[in-house]
């Protein structure tokens, strides 16, 4: 679980400090269909921007971490693959399945606490039978600490390119 939550927090600070820096980087975010879904910004209440101090261009990102947290695989990968359009190595290391088992062994733990169900079984392929617990051997804990690793550095690669 921690494992997860760092890469969780990591991706969610990054992607809030890089708009808050960098708010015309949202052009390329919501120009991005997956993106646009993700971060629906057709309306914007005035108490939110109240909140802002009614300045939104050095708080984009945080507004927008609002309107879809970065807490599943899935909207991190659409988040950085719509910011980095041309970072290669930074999708593959974000498509890395290992991240994807990482994100639904997490799940499994917190909210069936480790008891393997019908789901984790189509969504990771694991042969455990349904209603036996899920064991993280070492070697899978820093297979996983591995891809996150890997995807934080090219993360932080692409935002000093940026930059």
């Amino acid at each position: 679980m921690l494992i997860w939550s760092a890469f969780e927090v990591l991706a969610r600070d990054i992607f809030i400090d890089l708009l808050n820096q960098s708010p015309s980087l949202a052009d390329r975010l919501l120009a991005n269909a997956a993106g646009r879904k993700r971060f629906t910004v057709e309306k914007i209440d005035w108490q939110t921007l109240s909140s802002f101090g009614f300045n939104l261009s050095s708080n984009l990102g945080t507004l927008l971490a609002q309107r879809a947290d970065l807490d599943d695989i899935q909207t991190v990968r659409d988040a950085f693959g719509a910011l980095f359009p041309n970072a290669v190595k930074c999708k593959q290391s974000l498509a890395d399945y290992r991240l994807w088992h990482l994100y639904q062994t997490r799940n499994l733990i917190v909210h069936r606490r480790g008891v393997v169900d019908q789901r984790y079984i189509e969504n990771t392929g694991t042969t455990l039978p349904i209603g036996t617990h899920m064991w993280v051997t070492p070697a899978e804990i820093e297979d996983f600490f591995g891809a996150v690793v890997a995807a934080g550095v090219e993360i932080v690669g692409e935002v000093i390119n940026v930059r």
